[in-house]
This record gives C-alpha cells, sequence and structure tokens, in this order.
C-alpha cells in the first residue's frame, strides 16, 4: 500500500505573538443550551459577530480533525461550523447566516450559493454541539454584511461557495477517494462565506493564511493570537482588536452517538 502524506496549509507565523486576553471563557449555566448562551454572549451589543460551533457527530469529528492542518500542533480543531450573526437594528431579533448542507434545502443551494439563513433554535442541543465561540471583529457594519450576503448569494461567478461543499460533504461521509479538502486548498463552504462577507466589509478574517484556508480554526487563531495585527501600534488600538467569549464542552474530538 502506497504511504499517504497529509501536508499541512501554508500559512503566515504571527511573529511576538500573545494570547488575546479579550478572548474569554464563559461557562453555561446549569441546563442552558447552545441558544441561550449564544444569547447571553451576544448581549446588547448590536455589532457583528462570527459564531463558532464544534460538534460531536461523525461528519464534525471529521472536519475538527481535518482542520489539524491549520495548526502547528496537529491537534484536531475545537471547531466545524461557523457563521454569521447580524442585528439590522436594535428592536430586531439576530439573524444567522451560513453556508452548506446543514439545515439548508438542497433545492435552493444552486441559486443561493449554499448561503441560508439558520435558526438559532436549530442549534440548541448542547449534547450535539458542545463548543461555541461567540468573536467580535471590529471594523465591519452590520449594513455593509447585508449588503456582502445579497451580493454572494448572487454572485457565484465571482465567489463560488457550492463547488466546497461538494468536496466537504464528499469527505465528511467518507467517499472513496475524498481526501482532506483543507490540504488542498479547498476552503469549508461556511467559513468561506463568513470570510468573503468580511472581506467586502474591508475586514480581514485570515491574516495568517488565504482565503483558500479560511475554516472556523483559522477564525480562531486570527481570534487568539493575531490581535496585534488589528490592533497596530497606537494608543487606540486594543478597540480594533478581536473580543469574545467561548465555552468548551468537549476539548478533545470524538464522536458521541446517540
Amino acid at each position: 500500500m502506497p504511504e499517504r502524506t497529509y501536508p499541512l496549509m501554508n500559512a503566515r507565523f504571527a511573529a511576538r505573538a500573545a494570547r488575546n486576553a479579550q478572548i474569554c471563557e464563559m461557562t453555561r449555566e446549569p441546563g442552558e443550551g447552545n441558544a441561550g448562551w449564544i444569547a447571553r454572549a451576544l448581549g446588547e451589543d448590536p455589532s457583528p459577530r462570527v459564531i463558532l460551533l464544534g460538534g460531536a457527530s461523525l461528519p464534525d469529528f471529521r472536519v475538527r480533525a481535518a482542520q489539524a492542518a491549520a495548526r502547528s500542533d496537529l491537534m484536531p480543531s475545537f471547531w466545524s461550523r461557523a457563521l454569521l450573526a447580524l442585528k439590522t437594528d436594535l428592536a430586531a431579533p439576530w439573524t444567522l447566516w451560513s453556508a452548506g448542507i446543514e439545515g439548508a434545502s438542497l433545492a435552493e443551494l444552486p441559486g443561493t450559493n449554499g448561503i441560508h439563513p439558520v435558526a438559532l433554535a436549530s442549534l440548541d442541543a448542547a449534547a450535539s454541539l458542545p463548543n461555541a465561540a461567540v468573536l467580535r471583529f471590529p471594523g465591519a457594519t452590520s449594513e455593509a454584511l447585508v449588503e456582502a450576503i445579497a451580493a454572494l448569494r448572487g454572485g457565484r461567478l465571482v465567489e463560488d461557495v457550492v463547488t466546497p461543499i461538494a468536496a466537504w460533504f464528499g469527505f465528511m461521509i467518507g467517499a472513496q477517494g475524498a481526501e482532506n479538502p483543507l490540504a488542498q486548498g479547498i476552503p469549508l463552504p461556511d467559513a468561506l462565506f463568513v470570510d468573503a462577507a468580511f472581506s467586502y466589509a474591508a475586514v480581514d478574517l485570515v491574516p495568517g493564511a488565504s482565503a483558500r484556508g479560511a475554516c472556523p480554526e483559522a477564525f480562531w487563531q486570527s481570534a487568539l493570537w493575531w490581535s496585534r495585527y488589528y490592533a497596530g501600534d497606537d494608543e487606540a488600538g486594543a478597540a480594533r482588536a478581536p473580543s469574545g467569549v467561548f465555552t468548551i464542552g468537549q476539548a478533545a474530538a470524538c464522536v458521541v452517538e446517540g
């Protein structure tokens, strides 16, 4: 049997990096699901957020393990999904957007570039999605991101989100011949969408890697270790650095059945 190699994802090193103190753990309340935890994490600040989730199903496990290619320690990621949370009006509820097959209608994928709204209630089960993070990357406005979503949903010829869905679906279900897409330069579709939307709003979510390496782990690494990139060297820089909260219910990726 020929030996297989698993290449790492090309990325830049953040020199003199220190862990971002504005990314803090926020524990769950007793019996609290993801819907309640995310609502508390979003709070009253209407700024757009990036939501990361880490699942315990077999497909989630494969996505988490695949992102070892984005880590220098080669450990699986905490995360398997990425979403964009928007609040366009103080009186309006939060809306969540993602891309991929979870919660989407197969018939609608071609015409929407794979981008679709997600109901917060559908993410509530903490047993299925034990890891969660809500991250704020300053600089992007809700108005710009709403424009970005509309442009991306109708702009498959500019940013094709559907093709990565096909590649990752084959890998997630273990299709014959399906290798790790991330190591081949194929981003995770939901992360590609979130990264492209923020790029439209002139905010770089993956300064340590190219957009071809967009994945939830890359967002996490940016929030944790690239705060100097966002903050710069002036006194007001701290306000430009990412901030957020997280909870880790399953530190080591494994499959939970039942």
